[in-house]
Formats: structure tokens, C-alpha cells, sequence
């Protein structure tokens, strides 16, 4: 995935007209300093194996050139034991609400055996629940925006903790 950055912004509702700033900016040199590369085992029990910064950075699974960033798999080697060497993300930040302005400029094709997503989180997942923005998984012609949620988790009574 090639990403320019995202952004993440708060908001103030005045007189109708939504009023943001920027809270933090996920882009160029600095974009993986915001984030957490994690390394268990996939939850859906895909063939890929997860793992950290140093990893990714000596197997080139991740770069930063002229501000662009650049992620995917290792596409080099045979894949062994818990599946492809790949990154997974987590932000260093969790937020409550906002708006956020993601920028891509490429995305994996629908091919058999991707599954790039854009997600949120509750901070307690997977039972605070997930917001799906961007899930293409395998051979899917179209984005599969969903959400989800634990037992017993309502939106309107805000008790998913």
C-alpha cells in the first residue's frame, strides 16, 4: 500500500458549521514512529506471520522514500510455518472520536490471497467492537465496510468497554 499520509483531526460543532484542526499527522519520515508493528498470531487464522519493525525493515516489507510510504508482504521468499512475512499495524494513539483524511495512492489488486484493511478499534478488541473502512479480502470486486461488535455492546447506550 502506498499511503501520503493520514490525518487526524477534532472537531467543534458551532452554529452548524463543523470547525477542525489537525491532531496529529501519519506521514512521511515519521508515518511507522506512530505505530506499533504487532506480532501474534493472525486472529483469523490467515497463513501469514506477522512481524516487528526491525524484521520488516531488514526484509524491505516497508519504506519511506520522497515522503511516500510504501508497505506490503515478502513476495521474495517461500512462504513457511505461520504463513508470508507481512506487517500488521497498530496506532500508538487511540482516539475517541474525529475525523480522519486517509490518502492512498495504490492499493493490492483483488487477488487471491490479499486482505488489505483500514480498521477501528475499540480498546478492548475484539469486544468494544470494530469499524471496518477498508477490508478487501482475496478475490472481493468491492469494499467491505462493516461493523462489528461483542455481545451485548449498543452504540446508543455507549457500554462497550
Amino acid at each position: 500500500m502506498h499511503f501520503s499520509h493520514i490525518l487526524l483531526a477534532s472537531g467543534l460543532a458551532q452554529l452548524g458549521l463543523a470547525v477542525y484542526s489537525v491532531k496529529d499527522e501519519y506521514s512521511g519520515e515519521s508515518f511507522f514512529d506512530m505505530f506499533n508493528f504487532d506480532t501474534f498470531d493472525d486472529p483469523t487464522h490467515g497463513y501469514v506471520n506477522y512481524v516487528d519493525q526491525a524484521t520488516a525493515q531488514s526484509q524491505d516489507l516497508y519504506n519511506v522514500s520522497n515522503g511516500q510510504v510504501t508497505f506490503g508482504v515478502d513476495h521474495a521468499n517461500i512462504a513457511s510455518g505461520r504463513g508470508r512475512n507481512s506487517i500488521r499495524l497498530t496506532s500508538k494513539t487511540q482516539y475517541t472520536h474525529g475525523l480522519v483524511v486517509l490518502d492512498l495512492t495504490h492499493m493490492p489488486a483483488s487477488i487471491c490471497g490479499t486482505w488489505p484493511a483500514f480498521w477501528m478499534t475499540g480498546p478492548n478488541w475484539p469486544n468494544s467492537g470494530e469499524i471496518d473502512i477498508i477490508e478487501g479480502v482475496n478475490i472481493d470486486s468491492q469494499n467491505q465496510m462493516t461493523m462489528h461488535t461483542g455481545s451485548g455492546c449498543t452504540f446508543a447506550g455507549k457500554n462497550c468497554e
